[in-house]
């Protein structure tokens, strides 16, 4: 059962996990994040990427404000080979002052 507290954390650190990749093919994973702090805000993210692996974040800023408290983006991976056993890497958010980090996991 999902309580409203687990969703809202799922929302704010989501865990990304994506099987099933093809080298060479981008797979694309959507997800939206949840300003919690100041109306206005701009987050913009960087990408800890493991080796054979390609990742881009579309947009890689996302702006809150007063009515936009939900934004969506966009998470696309491409192995550059095989993939031996499970690749780990992560999107962190920043807003230079507040972090997210949104760990995944990536299987062939």
């Amino acid at each position: 059962s999902n309580s409203s507290g687990d969703l809202i954390s799922n929302m704010n650190y989501p865990s990304i996990a994506v099987s099933g990749l093809k080298v060479n093919e981008w797979k694309k994973v959507l997800r939206t994040a949840t300003s919690v702090g100041e109306d206005e805000s701009v987050y913009t993210a960087t990408v800890d990427t493991p080796t054979g692996l390609e990742v881009q974040v579309t947009p890689n800023k996302l702006q809150f404000t007063k009515n936009d408290k939900k934004l969506s983006y966009e998470v696309a991976f491409k192995p550059s080979g095989a993939v031996n056993g499970d690749l780990f890497g992560s999107i962190s958010w920043t807003n230079g002052k507040y972090r997210v980090r949104s760990p995944f996991v990536v299987s062939q």
